[in-house]
């Protein structure tokens, strides 16, 4: 008896279909290993602007600071003060149509972050001397 044989190929077999399937995982993980360093990156960078966008109000908000300070013989002392790891200055607060006054601000760092606490305008010394005191206190202003 003769068998007949058949000269189409018939399917995959079994061995190819399990090399398949394998490299397909291997791949899929790779894939998704990327993406994971991608979104941790992405995170990272966010966190990263935040920060930066932080610094960049402070030092704005200190130069303006550092712009407007008051003269020394208007005040009849120092605008600056630096000690225990605390910044006071004493800056002038003008605004269009308003008398002229002046503000006590503190800057110190707390727990690793820096703090601005402000006095409201002042138009004498005696406030001014009060403002200091208060601002000099510990968590004084904040």
């Amino acid at each position: 008896m003769k068998r007949a044989t058949c000269s189409e190929a018939r399917g995959f077999t079994l061995i190819e279909m399990l090399v398949a399937i394998t490299l397909l995982a291997v791949m899929a993980v790779m894939g998704w290993r990327g993406l994971d360093a991608m979104t941790r990156g992405r995170e990272r960078l966010v966190d990263h602007d935040q920060r930066l966008d932080a610094l960049k109000l402070l030092y704005g908000q200190f130069q303006t600071d550092c712009e407007n300070l008051a003269r020394p013989e208007a005040l009849q002392q120092s605008p600056v003060e630096l000690e225990d790891g605390r910044l006071l200055l004493v800056r002038d607060r003008r605004e269009p149509g308003l008398p002229g006054a002046w503000q006590v601000v503190a800057y110190r760092v707390e727990n690793g972050a820096v703090v601005r606490a402000a006095s409201p305008p002042l138009d004498n010394r005696q406030g001014v001397q009060a403002a200091l005191i208060a601002l000099r206190q510990p968590g004084g202003g904040g």
